[in-house]
């Protein structure tokens, strides 16, 4: 079952091969897969909660160091939960299923940093 939020991580034991489940906390149904890096997969989840599409951020079960991945995406979460920035896509909800972390964000509409950075052709204002 998942934790409302983030608040200290759990066992950071690595977790079997682990495969993102179709509902994430009872909540977040997994759609898509919308991007990978840095050792994580972030997926196109609908929120039953919000009525809406959200992003879902879950360590990359493909990821040699399971251990150091669970640890970094959970820190990523817990600083996300204080910085509060018209320029920071913020913190929804986080919590642990099957204990693996996960943390929930909006949908940015306009894609990814990467990818708003090519279609732009440079830094931006």
């Amino acid at each position: 079952m998942a934790t409302p939020m983030l608040a200290s991580a759990p066992s950071l034991l690595p977790p079997a091969v682990h495969q993102a489940p179709a509902l994430v906390g009872n909540e977040y149904e997994v759609r898509a897969v919308l991007g990978r890096g840095g050792g994580a997969v972030v997926y196109r989840a609908f929120s039953r909660a919000r009525n809406e599409d959200v992003a879902l951020k879950m360590p990359d079960p493909s990821f040699e160091s399971r251990g150091r991945v669970l640890a970094a995406v959970t820190q990523e979460a817990l600083r996300l939960q204080g910085l509060h920035h018209p320029n920071i896509v913020p913190l929804l909800a986080g919590g642990h299923e099957g204990g693996v972390p996960y943390f929930v964000m909006p949908l940015a509409p306009l894609g990814s940093l990467r990818t708003l950075l090519a279609r732009t052709g440079g830094p931006l204002p």
